[in-house]
């Protein structure tokens, strides 16, 4: 038995095959974490103030033309008392006089026959003949187209002693006057007392002919043509038939017979080219012409009109026609001028507010902001109702707010507020006056508009908008308790509402102002479910940023995962991409890091911020095991920030792991100059490099300097076991063994240590010193039962 062992002493040992060395990859982990969002409460954005109802305006439809007519009253039908009851007048009394006054005015003494009269009144006021001296002064005073005194003698006359032939054309007279007046009502009456007085053929015939246009005047149009029927049948004079169809064609205008309107006022004007009547006959068929949906003929009559010089009167019925028809017509600049030249010629008629109104809406739908202002403005120069000159007032004030005027507009808003008769418009101002106190940073402004309009109480349309008012003026204030109070009665009495949302947010904002931001997240959280998109991120980057501040990843992970999603349009929505990719890094989900930082990569144009934006793609990437891509974004990000060493790094690491070992040493030498956690991996990654290419000299370099440097890096073990094996490979003993027992000594339990001792073993097997030390630190190590035979095996030989 001595024999054997003595001759298995002398045998070699089977040798266990120890593991080739390895170097593994450098792990990549660059220190990140999340930049703080920095949200702001944002702007809540106040409802505008409920639209002012527009008031009714009716330009109306084919307008009456004012009383004219060429059809004379005639004469009363009496004898001449001849010349000779002038002579010796003054010696035959006041009856003598009038009939001098009669003769006088027969023969067409106009201005004698009146001093006749006159001269018999003197004589005698209240004799016989003094009605009929009245009547025949009311018959010259009419002829003198003297309305005034023709009414006064026509009334003295009519007394218990004018003659019956004369009461008749007294009251023709006073009917003629009353439509001289524009008093259809009163002439109707006249002119039937005129009827009922049984007067000749003649007179009977215009009177009917004037009772029709009194009825028409009067609104009754269809009561005139029976009477101009019968007019025509009973031998009226020449002028009265020539007049006829214009009154006519203003007849069936308003009778709604558009065509035979048109029809008859063409005859009128066509067939009297110079009767004084023709302009209000192109007035009133322009006005005709609109109705018939034709408003480029109707401008043209009422330009024709214009031309013919037209009456006062007629004016302002041809200038609101031109603004009818321009309107029509889309000419809305051409509108504003006729309008504004009515308002010019005729300030006191109705129809001038009401044109100018109508053109400044027209002016404000199609855009043209400023013609609407001055359009308001010189409505305001003319007398209007108290209700519309607030509406006008309150227009042009919002007109002079949107313009920025802000000045003007304010002081008008005031002046509404302070002293205007219409509730519902004064309440407005007060709330744009504090919308604009808001815009213009004045919230204790902005808060005494609001807290005045809740006391007083405000119409319902108002009520949401002057509650968030206050509210937001009470946050802007540095009152946040005011402000949650407010937004919590807004949403109390307006849940449903489109700005509830928005409200939330504020109230949450309030809240955590207000020193409670369990309560402010807990109304954000409600916020995540909303139908806003926009509100639905703000909320969750509020939250998202509350949670990065407190520590709280993973929250802040989620709430960041929404906001992205929903695509928040805010100043920090390139910062929250940013977080959630760097959140998603450190929760190692790195191809949602690449599905959040790649389309903002390009966005970011701060070159730090893009720099870190690179970096962290490059590292989602590297773990991805996407090293070419991953090289690609270091070196871009190395590119923005050169002094930043850990872009270095990685794109030394990448390119390390695609073997590109010229790029990777560059990199990682321009790293290694960096601070310590970096330069340690690059040192690391340059011994790596040197390893792989298979070039011991420099790997030794490298090696010996970097465990002499970095003793207590993680992978100093595989670094020492390679160093070993490259010693061993050289047959280089004493430098094996160096390394080897660096390797028991800095890193004890390394899993290389036995394969270490095995090419120890094997290089130095002539020589037993250094045997015998490696075969007992094997059996130190313990192992399997064969491992420590062959290690005692070993031992012996050593010995």
């Amino acid at each position: 038995m001595l024999a054997a062992v003595g001759i298995g002493l002398l045998v070699p040992l089977a040798q266990a095959t120890p593991r080739p060395a390895q170097l593994p990859l450098p792990d990549l982990a660059l220190a990140v974490a999340p930049i703080p969002l920095g949200v702001t409460r944002p702007t809540l954005e106040l409802p505008p103030a409920p639209a002012v109802p527009a008031p009714a305006v009716d330009l109306g439809t084919v307008p009456l033309p004012p009383f004219l007519t060429t059809v004379a009253k005639p004469l009363p039908q009496v004898r001449d008392p001849g010349r000779f009851k002038c002579a010796f007048a003054t010696f035959r009394g006041a009856e003598g006089l009038a009939d001098c006054g009669v003769h006088r005015l027969l023969d067409q003494d106009v201005g004698g026959a009146r001093d006749a009269f006159e001269e018999s009144l003197a004589t005698d006021p209240r004799g016989a003949q003094a009605p009929s001296a009245h009547a025949w002064l009311g018959e010259i005073a009419l002829l003198e187209r003297n309305w005034e005194g023709a009414e006064r003698h026509y009334r003295a006359a009519l007394g218990p002693g004018l003659v019956p032939e004369l009461r008749a054309h007294a009251e023709l007279g006073l009917g003629l006057v009353a439509l001289r007046k524009g008093d259809p009502t009163e002439a109707t009456r006249a002119f039937g007392r005129a009827l009922a007085a049984r007067p000749p053929q003649a007179v009977a015939v215009v009177t009917r002919y004037f009772q029709g246009i009194a009825r028409l005047l009067a609104g009754k149009p269809a009561e005139a043509m029976p009477l101009w029927d019968q007019t025509a049948q009973s031998g009226a004079p020449p002028p009265l038939i020539g007049e006829l169809p214009f009154w006519r064609g203003v007849a069936l205008g308003w009778l709604g017979d558009a065509e035979a309107a048109e029809q008859s006022l063409e005859g009128f004007v066509r067939s009297l080219p110079s009767h004084p009547l023709r302009a209000d006959a192109l007035v009133q068929e322009g006005y005709v012409l609109l109705e018939r949906g034709r408003p480029g003929d109707g401008e043209r009559r009422f330009r024709e009109a214009d031309g013919l010089a037209p009456r006062p009167e007629l004016r302002p019925q041809l200038r609101l026609g031109l603004v009818r028809a321009y309107l029509a017509l889309g000419d809305t600049p051409r509108a504003a001028s006729a309008a504004r030249r009515l308002a010019a010629e005729s300030p006191k008629d109705a129809a001038a507010g009401p044109a100018l109104l109508v053109v400044a809406d027209a002016a404000e739908k199609r855009g043209a902001r400023a013609e609407a202002l001055d359009v308001y403005r010189q409505l305001l120069r003319l007398p209007l109702a108290p209700p519309l000159q607030d509406y006008v007032s309150y227009r042009l004030a919002e007109g002079l707010e949107r313009d920025g005027v802000l000045a003007e507009a304010k002081e008008r808003y005031r002046a509404l507020r302070d002293r205007g008769r219409e509730e519902g418009i004064a309440e407005r101002a007060a709330y744009r006056l504090g919308s604009i106190a808001l815009a213009e940073r004045d919230a204790g402004a902005a808060l005494r508009e609001g807290e005045t309009l809740l006391r007083a109480g405000t119409m319902p349309e108002l009520r949401e908008g002057v509650l968030l008012l206050t509210g937001e003026a009470a946050a802007r204030g540095e009152d946040p308790n005011r402000a949650a109070a407010v937004f919590r009665i807004a949403l109390r009495e307006f849940p449903n509402s489109p700005r509830t949302a928005r409200t939330r947010l504020a109230l949450g904002w309030a809240l955590l102002k207000d020193g409670d931001p369990e309560s402010a997240a807990r109304e954000w959280r409600i916020l995540l479910q909303s139908a806003d998109l926009e509100t639905r991120a703000q909320a969750a980057l509020a939250l998202a940023d509350g949670a990065i501040k407190g520590g709280r990843e993973a929250e802040a992970l989620d709430a960041l995962r929404l906001a992205g999603t929903l695509g928040a349009a805010s100043p920090v929505a390139d910062t929250a991409a940013l977080d959630r990719g760097l959140l998603a890094l450190r929760a190692q989900q790195y191809a949602e890091v690449v599905q959040v930082l790649e389309p903002v990569a390009s966005r970011i144009t701060e070159f730090p911020r893009q720099a870190l934006v690179r970096r962290v793609l490059g590292l989602a990437r590297y773990r991805l095991g996407e090293y070419d891509l991953a090289e690609r974004q270091f070196r871009e990000a190395a590119t923005l920030a050169p002094a930043e060493p850990s872009s270095w790094l990685g794109a030394g690491l990448a390119a390390l792991a695609r073997s590109r070992f010229t790029e990777a040493e560059d990199a990682l030498l321009r790293a290694r100059v960096a601070i310590p956690e970096v330069a340690a991996v690059a040192q690391y990654g340059l011994v790596v490099s040197a390893w792989s290419r298979q070039d011991a000299r420099v790997f030794r370099e490298r090696a010996t300097a970097f465990v002499d440097r970095y003793p207590a890096y993680p992978v100093v073990g595989p670094v020492l076991y390679a160093l070993a094996a490259s010693a061993a490979d050289a047959s280089q003993v004493e430098e094996t063994q160096t390394w080897v027992r660096r390797l028991l000594r800095l890193d004890p339990p390394s899993e290389y240590a036995a394969d270490a001792l095995e090419r120890l073993t094997t290089v130095a097997r002539n020589r037993p010193d250094i045997l015998r030390d490696a075969y007992r630190d094997l059996l130190a190590r313990g192992g399997g039962r064969e491992g420590r035979a062959d290690a005692w095996l070993g031992l012996g030989e050593a010995a």
